[in-house]
């Protein structure tokens, strides 16, 4: 859509520009404004015109049919902008602008109904400016915009600088503050969150019989009523207590074999940790586990190749890591770009990073050191499916809609409900299709490489990124678009042979719970409160007319079916299986039963 905007040089509009024009002068300035208009009529070609010998230049441009608006407090001083006038000096400006033609009275008249019909011209400052039919610029019409905390934006702005051009935006936005990198102290020293000791209250030492006999005690029937092999009074990383007392457990002569197998492997694992301890020396433990991280990556780089020009950040976060330069604080990130480093530790924000890795063309290149821990992440399902004809068929898939940051088009996707992942798992083709449905795609912000450990113990290294998702069903979105980081991995989705995986992200946003009643369904709502009325519902093999008590979710334990159910589970299954297989659709809500609850069912055979 075409648009017209007016440049005002305003280094020559006089100071006085606001004076007042008195009553008594009104027949003088309508003649000065006839006469004006009416040059600026021979001279409309030129679209130029004289105020008070400045100039105005109305220039054609192209802007978006959306409608901007900018936050009161996002608007400077010292920004070319018209100033509000007093509601005397608005009726003096009225006489300036009318007709040639027209009395003052009758102009003024018609300006007054024009205001009401469009709001006062005062009332906006970055209203859209439009020409009439005289040559004289359109007043500013207010545009209608929602209520928003201050320092948030829920849409488009108009952007002023690049910096604020930082910041994306959708129509059915997710809350963001507007930021500018200057405006940051990315050097400010933030301290650490100090470290809590925690003080575990461990039992005492399980009592150890050493009035066996010579022969060693192997048949577990005939153990003590009270002897157990559980050392819950040890620390489980305290490998020299561990061993010691593996050591007096052999000597009691109390299942042996089993002591000297955990011996054998306590002994292995503190060779382990001292060859691991000679190569960095003065480091924390947090510290060589991620330089072992780094190094892996940069081994991978080296191998696949450098996609997303990482390489340059990893060396310079093992060079800092080896160095002391840089330690490792739970809770604090530091911005890296192309293997300089841009920030002090400075706790994660969204906002902040969004405009950071903006300036900085974070599409590649760029990293968040601290984002997640310092050993490799996990994907324990990944990779761990065999060929089979129904390899998931006990497993649910949630239903998520995910879209790039701040852009309009958005996509149903199936996920696995991964509770061994600790991040989200998408594919390139599923970046490929969101870029695909955005009139203008960008780039994609990237946090850096995330080494994750797969279910057959090897280690890949992928890409992490920013996307945003939410619930929705039938039509309503039932969640606020979160952002999210996810991993993304070479390939595109094949279907549910290959699936997506969906992380923590539910338990993290959403309460959610599996009932007990055989059909392995997992429910989700953003209400805890719901959850309860699932845990009161008739169960297989419960008697007519039984009522279960109310339960509160936190005293919930997890108890052996008794044995008089299974036969009515028995039945219940073969009855299911003689109905055939329920509707494909798994997005359901009973709104009867279980309020705002939402039921991802696992799919059937046929």
């Amino acid at each position: 859509m075409a648009a017209r905007v007016v440049v005002v040089d305003s280094s020559k509009v006089e100071k006085n520009s606001k004076e007042k024009v008195s009553r008594k002068s009104k027949d003088k300035v309508s003649k000065s404004s006839s006469q004006k208009s009416k040059d600026k009529g021979d001279k409309s070609s030129s679209r130029r015109s004289k105020v008070k010998g400045s100039k105005i230049e109305i220039i054609e441009v192209e802007v978006p049919t959306q409608n901007y608006e900018v936050p009161v407090h996002d608007i400077k001083s010292d920004e070319k902008t018209p100033a509000k006038p007093s509601k005397k000096s608005k009726r003096d400006t009225k006489l300036k602008t009318s007709d040639s033609h027209e009395s003052p009275s009758s102009s003024e008249k018609k300006k007054k109904e024009k205001r009401k019909s469009s709001g006062s011209p005062a009332e906006s400052v970055h209203g859209s400016v439009q020409s009439e039919s005289n040559g004289h610029p359109k007043k500013r019409l207010k545009q209608k915009s929602p209520t928003t905390p201050a320092g948030l934006i829920y849409g488009p702005a108009e952007i002023k600088d690049q910096d604020e051009a930082n910041i994306p935006r959708a129509s059915d936005p997710t809350p963001r503050k507007i930021l500018r990198v200057q405006d940051l102290d990315l050097w400010r020293a933030y301290e650490p969150e100090p470290e809590v000791e925690q003080i575990i209250e461990r039992p005492e030492k399980p009592k150890i019989y050493y009035d066996i006999g010579p022969k060693a005690l192997e048949d577990p029937s005939k153990l003590p009523e009270d002897w157990t092999s559980e050392e819950l009074d040890l620390d489980p990383d305290d490998l020299d207590a561990q061993i010691h007392r593996c050591e007096e457990r052999i000597q009691a002569n109390i299942m042996p074999k089993v002591f000297r197998k955990r011996l054998e492997n306590f002994k292995a694992e503190r060779i382990d940790r001292e060859e691991t301890r000679k190569k960095y020396s003065g480091v924390s433990w947090d510290v060589i586990h991620r330089l072992e991280s780094l190094s892996r990556i940069i081994a991978k780089l080296v191998e696949d190749g450098d996609k997303y020009e990482e390489m340059a950040n990893v060396k310079a976060l093992m060079v800092a890591y080896a160095s002391q330069k840089l330690v490792w604080n739970n809770g604090l990130v530091t911005y890296w770009s192309r293997g300089v480093q841009l920030s002090q530790p400075r706790p994660f924000d969204w906002d902040e990073f969004e405009a950071i890795n903006k300036k900085y063309n974070g599409d590649k290149g760029f990293w968040v050191e601290g984002i997640i821990g310092p050993t490799p992440g996990l994907n324990m399902l990944k990779g761990s499916f065999g060929p089979a004809p129904f390899p998931q068929q006990d497993l649910n898939f949630v239903q998520i809609y995910i879209r790039l940051p701040g852009k309009e088009w958005h996509q149903h996707m199936d996920f696995l409900h991964d509770t061994g992942s600790s991040t989200m798992t998408m594919y390139e083709g599923d970046i490929d299709d969101l870029q695909a449905g955005n009139l203008n795609p960008e780039r994609v912000p990237i946090l850096g490489l995330l080494e994750v450990r797969i279910g057959s113990g090897e280690y890949i290294s992928s890409p992490l990124i920013q996307v945003e998702g939410t619930l929705i069903q039938d039509g309503v979105r039932l969640l606020d678009w979160a952002r999210i980081l996810t991993t993304v991995s070479p390939g595109r989705y094949r279907g549910r042979l290959n699936p997506r995986s969906d992380g923590p992200i539910l338990r993290q946003i959403l309460s959610t719970t599996f009932v007990p009643d055989g059909d392995r369904v997992l429910h989700v709502t953003n209400k805890h409160a719901d959850l309860n009325k699932l845990l009161g519902r008739r169960r297989p093999g419960d008697p007519e007319g039984f009522a279960r008590p109310a339960t509160s979710l936190e005293t919930v334990r997890v108890l052996p079916e008794p044995r008089a159910a299974q036969g009515a589970r028995d039945a219940e299954a073969q009855a299911r299986a003689q109905r055939g297989p329920r509707r494909k659709d798994r997005f359901q809500r009973n709104l009867e039963n279980m309020g705002r609850v939402i039921s991802f069912r696992p799919p059937r055979r046929g």
